[in-house]
């Protein structure tokens, strides 16, 4: 349990990191992850700037999506969780940590009860800022990224136990 909250924590840590730093200096990088109504408009402001936004927000997806199984996957092996079902539980309840830290503590804590990530242009949308719904949807989406990345880290711990041991 103890090497669990070190390395959630520690997850939570770089998360964070890279989320407020990338939002704190040009949340128009973050702009797939505002509420509907707010990228709206955002995008009737800066139409040019944000479809490479949403290009590079996809191939951020795409790379995340390949890359975080396989760190998983060393996390668990090097934690001892060798079998399919443990280290499926255990990343997933890893990524699941990290999934309820981003819908707390990033998303409704912060985004929703500060201005740190304002658009300049939506300041009167103060409403759609401060409602955690859109969060609360991302989070159980979420939900369903965390397990499949967890699948997907078990097969490869299984395939590296079955085929290169």
């Amino acid at each position: 349990m103890k090497l669990f909250m070190l390395q959630s924590s520690f997850i939570c840590i770089i998360f964070s990191i890279l989320i407020l730093a990338k939002g704190i200096k040009n949340p128009l990088t973050l702009i797939m992850s505002y509420p509907p109504k707010i990228r709206e408009r955002a995008e009737k402001l800066y139409s040019l700037s944000i479809n490479n936004y949403k290009k590079n927000h996809i191939i951020l997806k795409l790379l995340v999506m390949f890359f975080i199984p396989i760190i998983f996957s060393i996390i668990a092996y090097l934690s001892s969780y060798n079998s399919f079902e443990s280290v499926f539980i255990y990343v997933f309840a890893l990524t699941s940590a990290v999934n309820l830290y981003d819908l707390i503590i990033l998303d409704i804590v912060i985004f929703c009860n500060t201005n740190i990530f304002i658009i300049k242009g939506t300041e009167d949308m103060i409403k759609e800022y401060k409602n955690p719904m859109h969060h609360i949807r991302g989070f159980f989406i979420g939900i369903i990224i965390c397990a499949f990345i967890s699948l997907i880290s078990a097969l490869i711990v299984y395939l590296f136990n079955n085929f290169y041991k």
